[in-house]
């Protein structure tokens, strides 16, 4: 490596492990009206892995017709705020989540961080759970 120009000293505090997966039963959908702009927003009720939030969250049609949008977190990656480009429509909407979306800690929807699933010892998760919604 690179020799520093001067010390540099990080702090870091530890706590508890945590073993808990993230559960999307615990999120909460703010919805916005029908023909606006407004965003939807999804208070995950913890932190969620940045890059897992960017890429693993899709907003779509019941048909799977992809929704585009901008995305915003907030709340330290507590809550994911999806714009759209278009207007919400009259139609039906769903949020399809990746199962492989990561926690802060690395737990996934579909297992724990360190302690991956043996094959044959439950069945295999699916690839994607979806949140059907309505707008106000």
């Amino acid at each position: 490596g690179c020799t520093l120009s001067e010390t540099f000293i990080k702090n870091f505090t530890v706590i508890m492990a945590d073993h808990t997966p993230p559960n999307i039963d615990d999120w909460q959908l703010n919805s916005p009206k029908l023909g606006t702009k407004q965003p939807l927003d999804i208070d995950l009720n913890r932190m969620i892995d940045h890059l897992s939030l960017a890429y693993r969250i899709r907003v779509q049609t019941l048909d799977g017709t992809a929704i585009a949008g901008a995305l915003e977190l907030a709340e330290h990656e507590r809550v994911w705020r999806f714009t759209p480009t278009q207007a919400w429509l009259n139609t039906d909407y769903q949020i399809a989540i990746d199962t492989t979306l990561e926690d802060v800690a690395g737990n996934r929807l579909s297992q724990l961080f360190d302690r991956p699933t043996s094959k044959g010892e439950i069945k295999p998760p699916p690839e994607k759970l979806f949140i059907p919604f309505t707008l106000n």
